[in-house]
């Protein structure tokens, strides 16, 4: 067993990961204060929603970093079908994000690549 496995563990024999189309319920008809007309509330669902990108793909990354040392075909499918999942995830936040750049948050993206960038310097500098 590698450090690796002994690390992660194993799954449940029932647990699979399978990509599916995810729509939220957010549009450029939704209210700008969504979360019971509450402003605190809306913004803080915002922020997470939004830097939620830059995280799911900084641990696609991380996984697929050890791609190349797993042997077993179960595995193999079940980080594809995580890397798959996470991309149709990503989608929705971006939706999600663009719309709130129509509402006027101008910002969001230029903070999001900041974000990202320090992701992928962790990616590079830090133990997967």
């Amino acid at each position: 067993m590698t450090a690796l496995a002994k690390a992660i563990g194993t799954a449940p024999d029932d647990l699979h990961i399978t990509p599916r189309e995810i729509e939220f319920e957010f549009s450029d008809d939704s209210p700008r204060y969504w979360y019971g007309k509450d402003a605190f509330k809306t913004h803080f669902y915002n922020a997470l929603f939004t830097l939620f990108p830059p995280g799911e793909d900084f641990f696609v990354r991380s996984v697929l970093h050890y791609r190349g040392e797993i042997d077993d075909a179960v595995m193999q499918e079940e980080i594809n079908n995580f890397a798959s999942q996470e991309g149709l995830h990503s989608r929705c936040h971006a939706d999600h994000l663009d719309i709130l750049e129509r509402q006027g948050y101008t910002s969001l993206k230029r903070e999001n690549k900041l974000v990202d960038g320090l992701l992928h310097f962790l990616n590079r500098k830090t133990p997967r």
